[in-house]
């Protein structure tokens, strides 16, 4: 009986540190272009690293019309790389890249986003 009693105490003193992260209450965004306009995009070197230092150009207006963009992978004879799947979220006042197919989410600071439901206001 005292081990059973010793068991609860210990459960009730551990399970409050097991909870499940709070849901995310990330939407879909879009960034939104600042004054000063690089010859670059500026979420291209980011992508670069994600995967594996490849070669990287995004259209001018990727993200800023669409919060998903897909890179495919280059095409060697007959097979081809799956594609890679990025989407831009605006996730408690972060605007957060994913990349889908890792899972990676990475918060980008510098760069302003808005959800893509307020697309009509910018």
């Amino acid at each position: 009986m005292a081990a059973k009693a010793l068991l609860v105490s210990l459960l009730i003193a551990i399970l409050p540190g097991c909870q499940l992260p709070a849901a995310s209450d990330a939407t879909p965004a879009l960034l939104v272009r600042g004054e000063q306009q690089s010859a670059t995009h500026p979420l291209s070197g980011l992508i670069s690293s994600v995967l594996n230092g490849a070669n990287v150009t995004l259209a001018d207006d990727a993200f800023y019309n669409s919060s998903e963009v897909i890179i495919e992978g280059p095409r060697l004879g007959r097979t081809f790389e799956k594609p890679n799947h990025f989407r831009l979220w605006w996730d408690n006042g972060d605007c957060v890249l994913e990349h889908v197919e890792s899972k990676q989410k990475y918060t980008l600071f510098g760069l302003q986003c808005v959800e893509e439901t307020h697309l009509s206001t910018y």
